[in-house]
């Protein structure tokens, strides 16, 4: 059979039922538990109806208990063909890069549209944004460990990742901004904005680079860390 094109939230909920049988609640609680959310589109209302569609393209199959018709009773099963397209998107997942032209990069590509100051505004909004969601996922990862004796490879895998790009974005942010207020001297900091809750090490300074003593010590974070097999 042809592969069907996965969506994000089609791939996830396989995915999920891959790692075992499961009912359709326990796959909205691990959601929820691992923060899927945090960096994939997920709508809780749709998760039914991606198990349903996943099982109408032969990709999941179920089991009930009692031949009950209550959905949330549905036990869903990772097919043949499912775990053959789950596998194959994986890799091509895996092994592409990420196009440029989307997103932000779109902004970026239509920056002279805007005056100096609404660009500035703009991304200095990004950067406060940026920092913050920076910690709130730092927080979310050091709970991760604290509360799991043992980190399964795709989690240290998908928080290391997310969490280095984040802050490669945060101090080209930093380098940028400083260096488009020196091109257009007219520009000032949006008034509103927090500067004095920010993290003094990532205000944007021309002295804010890769290796800082800060910088080292994020990137020292992001190692993997030991498990008990591992000493």
């Amino acid at each position: 059979m042809n592969n069907p094109m996965l969506t994000e939230s089609e791939l996830t909920i396989l995915g999920l039922v891959a790692e075992a049988p499961r009912y359709g609640y326990e796959i909205e609680q691990i959601i929820d538990e691992r923060n899927l959310r945090e960096w994939l589109k997920i709508g809780s209302s749709s998760i039914y109806y991606t198990l349903d569609k996943l099982k109408s393209q032969k990709l999941l199959t179920i089991t009930t208990r009692d031949n009950t018709t209550d959905p949330s009773q549905k036990i869903y099963n990772v097919s043949e063909a499912g775990y053959g397209v789950l596998q194959t998107a994986i890799v091509d997942l895996l092994r592409q890069s990420r196009p440029l032209g989307a997103g932000f990069e779109l902004g970026l590509v239509n920056l002279s549209l805007q005056t100096p100051q609404q660009a500035h505004t703009a991304l200095w909004q990004h950067y406060l944004d940026l920092q913050k969601h920076i910690e709130r996922v730092e927080n979310q990862w050091l709970r991760w460990q604290e509360e799991n004796e043992i980190v399964p490879d795709h989690v240290w895998a998908l928080y290391s990742h997310h969490l280095a790009i984040a802050q490669a974005e945060l101090m080209w942010l930093a380098e940028f901004l400083e260096e488009w207020r020196r091109r257009h001297p007219a520009v000032t900091i949006d008034p509103e904005a927090d500067i004095d809750a920010l993290d003094t090490s990532q205000r944007p300074t021309p002295t804010h680079r890769h290796d800082t003593e800060e910088t080292l010590k994020q990137i020292q974070r992001l190692k993997r860390p030991s498990t008990p097999s591992e000493g």
